[in-house]
């Protein structure tokens, strides 16, 4: 059994493990890894963990990369505009359907169906619902256009 106090040496006597690899296609490798059946327990957690640890990480490169690119004052404006853009698209869609007589649980689904149809990237129930919401268009009473909530 490989001691705990060393470093993993697969040319060391009492290596227990038997590492094979094999190329397969555009840079990648089959690692096969044959071992005493005790030795599982404890393996399959460390392949768990170095999983995450490696997601994790690729994750905060791809986060520092975009930190390390200075953005524009332009480009921050033109991004505000997309987004004030697809607000008013949601919120547009939505009174129009309401003022068609339709009950707002069908017009927040038809809302994102519509938004869907056109294969924005932000279409989703949770995202329609949160901009309807931030917009007041959940509010008790009267509404835009004098339509009672349903």
């Amino acid at each position: 059994m490989i001691a705990l106090t060393r470093t993993i040496d697969p040319l060391h006597d009492a290596f227990d493990l038997d590492l094979h690899v094999q190329r397969v296609q555009d840079g990648h490798v089959v690692l096969s890894i044959a071992m005493p059946e005790g030795l599982l327990r404890g393996f399959v957690p460390l392949l768990q963990s170095l999983h995450g640890f490696f997601r994790f990480a690729n994750l905060k490169s791809r986060i520092a990369k975009f930190e390390e690119q200075p953005i524009s004052p332009g480009e921050i404006e033109k991004r505000r505009e997309v987004q004030d853009g697809f607000r008013n698209e949601v919120c547009s869609t939505f009174d129009a359907l309401i003022g068609q007589g339709l009950e707002r649980k069908e017009a927040v689904k038809r809302t994102n169906q519509a938004l869907k149809a056109k294969n924005h990237p932000w279409a989703n129930h949770a995202t329609v619902t949160d901009i309807l919401r931030a917009a007041g268009r959940f509010r008790t009473g009267k509404r835009r256009g004098g339509v009672e909530p349903s």
